[in-house]
């Protein structure tokens, strides 16, 4: 067996997984290939070979019994990293395989001729090749066209396959982020009807409601070609407390190393902190020329906290008796959507919040 780079190895892997191959048997997509190449070529056997670390196995066969054979005993091994055909007229008198137990022993390989499988960014899965128990000289022309052929629809197979897969990912994605959606336009409108005065019910929707075009604008960047698909808390703090920068810059700050979060929390975890900014601007901290937000980010191991302090309030009430629409909703969106738990207090200077979410929630 060629002696390959770790790096190389590592990179065939992950190829490997990318196309949905990994635990796939081929399920019957290359019978028609190993079919007419076995014709073509009159060959007792014929192959589609994905190799693998320890083994290559066959997703496509044709005179084999055999799901797989031993990485080390692989011809395709050896074809997979050749420009075009690989042909061993005798396996006999071929140094590199005159002991493979695959020619001393079943199926007794002699004759072998294979087409690397190559992906689009030219990392090769294996080969396609074809098997007989007696030497030849090589392939016709014609034969060797066929295969060439063959072996590239064999990979158009392979990425229409993974494209599909892809496809079907998005939709499940959308379908599921659209229900959150709806979810949470659900409780916006429940919570914000219980308002007598019809003005006031209008504004906070639409503050709300902005707030989530917001999160899925971030959402957007997030996921546009190249970029990680996690968003960093810093940046949506930052996103949201624009509004909210006085004469003399920002009246926030964000300390503790910044935290990754999926795509799909920011639009949560926005509402959660627009309703916070939202109400101290109205009544805490972000009321007072000098107030300000601190925030500390903690995302070690599998929980992420986030706790939100508010700084230069003269008078700090003593903490409500009731809450409110907005109070209630955020209870709502971080138990249900979230996993999360919110706890809140009212300290010297203000409302101290501390919100504890797994880094991936159930809901």
């Amino acid at each position: 067996m060629p002696v390959v780079s770790t790096d190389d190895e590592a990179a065939r892997a992950l190829a490997i997984v990318d196309h949905g191959l990994a635990d796939w048997d081929g399920g019957g997509r290359f019978d028609d290939v190993v079919g007419l190449l076995s014709r073509l070529c009159d060959a007792p056997i014929v192959l589609v070979s994905l190799v693998e670390q320890e083994e290559q196995r066959f997703l496509g066969k044709a005179g084999l019994d055999a799901p797989s054979t031993p990485r080390s005993s692989s011809f395709c091994a050896h074809a997979m990293r050749m420009p075009d055909i690989m042909v061993v007229p005798d396996a006999q008198a071929d140094v590199r395989f005159t002991n493979n137990p695959l020619v001393i022993g079943e199926p007794g390989i002699r004759f072998y001729a294979g087409a690397p499988l190559v992906t689009a960014s030219g990392i090769p899965l294996g080969a396609l090749c074809v098997i007989d128990r007696v030497p030849r000289e090589g392939l016709t022309p014609v034969q060797a066209e066929a295969m060439r052929v063959l072996a590239r629809n064999v990979m158009t197979i392979i990425e229409a396959r993974r494209e599909a897969e892809a496809r079907d990912v998005i939709a499940r994605e959308l379908a599921h982020r659209i229900k959150n959606l709806f979810a949470l336009f659900q409780s916006l409108i429940h919570f914000s009807s219980g308002h007598s005065d019809a003005a006031l019910m209008r504004d906070e929707l639409i503050a709300r409601t902005a707030a989530l075009a917001m999160a899925h604008g971030m959402v957007a960047a997030g996921e546009a070609p190249g970029a990680t698909g996690a968003i960093g808390l810093r940046a949506l703090f930052d996103t949201l407390f624009a509004p909210y920068h006085g004469a003399a810059g920002a009246r926030h700050s964000v300390s503790g190393a910044d935290v990754s979060i999926p795509a799909h929390l920011i639009t949560p975890l926005s509402l959660v902190f627009h309703e916070l900014a939202t109400n101290a601007a109205k009544y805490g901290a972000l009321a007072h020329d000098d107030g300000s937000v601190a925030i500390v980010l903690n995302g070690e191991g599998d929980r992420i906290a986030i706790e939100w302090r508010e700084r230069g309030v003269a008078h700090a009430g003593d903490a409500p008796t009731h809450s409110g629409f907005g109070s209630r909703m955020v209870d709502t969106v971080v138990r249900r959507q979230l996993d999360g738990v919110l706890d809140k207090q009212w300290a010297g200077e203000g409302l101290v919040v501390r919100l504890e979410m797994p880094r991936a929630p159930l809901n």
